[in-house]
């Protein structure tokens, strides 16, 4: 079962059947008398080796230091960029990008969104791993905290104070958003423009997000020159009041 969001979006009601499906999903498993390995292996935090641990163990030298740069919260900075699980497995690109370098990094390896938590339908592995991650965020002395992945982005910012009651004092912003903000300030410029024709596969929380989430996620890759291809199913997550006031076959007709 994918379980995208849209349903959410689509409930005449106003309901969540999302979370209504997860629900049957964890009395399904409470009634089984074992699960799959492979969920608890995938999911940060949990006792023993997990994928996260023996990725991360994998790491050369210099990308271990640089998770061990990221586990401090860095001192004195307005915004900060946090890396959660997938990302850090860039960290070696994201340490040295020159767009990145006067943002700093936090990115504490124990650390996790709880996405994938949350998803399996594992309440208390979820609660866990969004108590451990909420405390550590409580340590950043930060405006702003910029996500580097959406999944963080949404889960931080909407389902942790809204499923464990929990908010930081902080504005949450996608680094997207980040981006063209740098862009249109003219801090951020293209050198070397691209030119090539391009498809979006929209996340599944897109519908979560809404429309000024589809529009930012498209400025910022036509922004590098990129002509876009809509596909005929996009965005249908989204009501039709949300949809983008520009023609979609207008705007990124080929």
């Amino acid at each position: 079962m994918h379980l995208c969001y849209a349903c959410n979006a689509h409930c005449p009601s106003g309901l969540k059947p999302y979370e209504l499906m997860l629900e049957r999903i964890a009395e399904r498993n409470s009634k089984r008398k074992s699960i799959s390995a492979m969920v608890p292996y995938f999911l940060l935090g949990m006792p023993g080796n997990n994928f996260w641990s023996d990725v991360y163990g994998s790491f050369s030298a210099g990308e271990k230091r640089i998770l061990e740069k990221w586990s401090e919260p860095p001192a004195g900075s307005r915004e900060v960029l946090y890396m959660g699980c997938g990302a850090r497995l860039f960290c070696g690109d994201i340490e040295n990008s020159r767009v990145l370098k006067d943002l700093p990094k936090f990115g504490p390896q124990d650390t996790c969104c709880g996405e994938m938590h949350y998803r399996s339908a594992s309440w208390g592995a979820y609660s866990d791993i969004a108590e451990r991650t909420f405390n550590r965020f409580r340590e950043l002395d930060a405006e702003r905290i910029v996500y580097f992945c959406d999944s963080c982005y949404i889960y931080m910012s909407r389902t942790l104070p809204e499923m464990l009651g929990k908010e930081l004092p902080c504005e949450h912003i996608s680094l997207y958003q980040w981006l063209m903000e740098r862009y249109d300030a003219g801090e951020i410029k293209v050198e070397n423009p691209q030119s090539f024709k391009a498809a979006i596969s929209e996340p599944c929380y897109v519908s979560e997000l809404g429309k000024d989430f589809y529009e930012l996620m498209r400025r910022v890759y036509e922004m590098t020159g990129a002509e876009f291809v809509e596909l005929e199913n996009n965005a249908t997550c989204l009501s039709v009041a949300e949809w983008p006031t520009s023609s979609r076959t207008t705007r990124y007709a080929t």
